[in-house]
């Protein structure tokens, strides 16, 4: 008696089943059982599956606890040597600013004291044997006096800028008559004797004129002298004397100075 074609299908299908159960493992697809740890043992380095073991242990948790710390204190040392380092540069640098600084320092103040050593100083020294001079002619009298530069550099630039005569005991401060001020530029060696002449106004007559020398303080002259030194500084010298009836000069109160104005 023949069999039934479908349970003999039925019965083979459940048999090749059977098989590939027995002899594959399902993963996606179909792989013969022992393929995964053939395929394992094929790349396996020797020994590596020892380290895998080491490494892969909850028990070696330790190991990357050591690691990270001996990473840490190796981070923690850079970082402590990179301050030190860096705050020893500061240092270095910052003594370094102050040396710069103390030298600019000595070198300005050494160059300010040669400056005040060499500088001119104009100054007056005396006034002429006859002044006061009466001039019978233009009714006037002059006093001629002199000065000097008692520096060790030429004074440059020297101009006079203010010059003044006084006729009679209390009497008002004038200009000189026909008095203009020097252009600037015209030097005054150390020691050169120069001189210059204050003249009053017309119109003296010769018995006011001996009255004048009569008295105490009753004529007088002043100036204010300008000048610069080499390096471009600028001074200026005040001198004011009045004459005295047996025929000295004496300094005014005031008026008589020497100083720097630039």
């Amino acid at each position: 008696m023949l069999e039934d074609p479908a349970r003999k299908y039925q019965r083979d299908a459940q048999r090749y089943l059977q098989k590939v159960s027995e002899g594959y493992t399902f993963d996606g697809v179909y792989k013969p059982k022992g393929y995964e740890k053939r395929d394992q043992k094929a790349y396996q380095k020797p020994g590596s599956d020892k380290w895998h073991r080491f490494f892969t242990d909850p028990k070696r948790d330790w190991v990357t606890a050591v690691i990270s710390i001996a990473t840490l204190l190796v981070v923690g040392a850079y970082t402590e040597f990179a301050r030190r380092q860096w705050h020893e540069m500061q240092r270095a640098a910052n003594e370094a600013h102050s040396a710069t600084v103390a030298a600019q320092d000595s070198l300005s103040f050494a160059k300010a004291q040669l400056q005040e050593e060499e500088r001119p100083y104009i100054w007056f020294t005396a006034t002429s044997s006859d002044s006061p001079k009466y001039v019978a002619i233009a009714r006037q009298f002059i006093i001629t006096y002199h000065y000097t530069n008692y520096g060790k550099t030429p004074a440059q630039h020297v101009v006079m800028v203010a010059h003044e005569i006084r006729v009679g005991k209390n009497a008002p401060w004038k200009t000189s008559h026909g008095f203009h001020p020097h252009p600037p530029g015209i030097p005054c060696p150390p020691n050169k004797d120069d001189f210059t002449t204050v003249v009053s106004e017309p119109g003296v007559t010769p018995q006011e004129f001996r009255d004048l020398l009569s008295q105490d303080e009753a004529v007088g002259f002043r100036a204010v002298i300008q000048y610069a030194d080499g390096y471009g500084a600028r001074y200026e010298s005040g001198i004011c004397l009045l004459r005295l009836a047996g025929g000295a000069f004496e300094y005014c109160t005031t008026g008589n100075y020497i100083r720097q104005i630039q």
